[in-house]
């Protein structure tokens, strides 16, 4: 229950981009001895998983700003 909080609390800290704490906790995970996975979560360090996450990051990061940099379809008011 504990780590579901901890993610959750992460991911909300992040905003809708929840990559950025994943990619934190897989890469301390994996480089560092702070985290320890249990078993189940192994996957987390591995480097499919954390390459994955090393794309998806900019990729969608890059998507919502050009969305937000898109000029509006609506008429100005004069």
């Amino acid at each position: 229950m504990l780590a579901a909080l901890t993610g959750a609390g992460l991911s909300a800290a992040a905003g809708l981009n929840a990559y950025i704490p994943f990619l934190i906790v897989a890469l301390v995970a994996r480089y560092t001895e702070v985290i320890n996975l249990p078993t189940q979560f192994a996957w987390i360090e591995s480097g499919w998983a954390i390459g994955i996450a090393a794309v998806l990051w900019p990729a969608k990061s890059c998507s919502t700003r050009s969305l937000s940099l898109t000029p509006s379809m609506t008429p100005s008011a004069p």
